[in-house]
């Protein structure tokens, strides 16, 4: 007799881990279009992780914001890589937990895949601001400007009960 394997949990990535939610609980998160898949198992986060993974991102901005705009470039490039590889896959992941089309959610990645290559041109682009060369050493239209990096961003999604 077969056994059902037990359901991946997704955890939080803070300060370089997946961790569990501090409160210890997990959510099922089913196929809108078949109630009997199970997509797997999130971690409910509570404003406690939340905090958590603020702080660790401001800790890492300290040395990330100093790493030059190019080098920056480069590893959203390769994340625009890495989207553009995987896109069939997050496209169908997206459209199980979803329920969207599979063609509106290719659409969606796509997206995200667009952005991230714009962005990494931005890095690499002089245009009215000092750029950090590879080397760390600064250029700019008027020699006094520092592209740094502004901040973290982060974007959280409330789950709908």
């Amino acid at each position: 007799m077969a056994t059902a394997a037990a359901p991946r949990v997704y955890k939080n990535f803070i300060n370089g881990e997946w961790v569990e939610a501090s409160s210890g609980k997990a959510y099922e998160n089913r196929n809108p279009a078949n109630s009997n898949e199970l997509v797997g198992m999130f971690v409910s986060s509570s404003s406690e992780d939340v905090d958590a993974a603020v702080d660790a991102a401001k800790e890492a901005y300290k040395s990330w914001r100093l790493v030059p705009a190019p080098k920056r470039a480069e590893i959203l490039y390769r994340a625009a890589e890495l989207l553009l590889l995987r896109k069939e896959e997050f496209s169908k992941d997206m459209t199980r937990e979803m329920g969207k089309v599979l063609a509106e959610t290719r659409g969606d990645v796509q997206e995200a895949i667009d952005m991230t290559y714009y962005m990494a041109g931005e890095g690499r682009r002089a245009a009215f601001t000092a750029q950090g060369s590879a080397r760390g050493e600064l250029y700019g239209l008027n020699g006094r400007g520092k592209n740094y990096c502004r901040g973290v961003r982060a974007r959280f999604q409330a789950r709908v009960a």
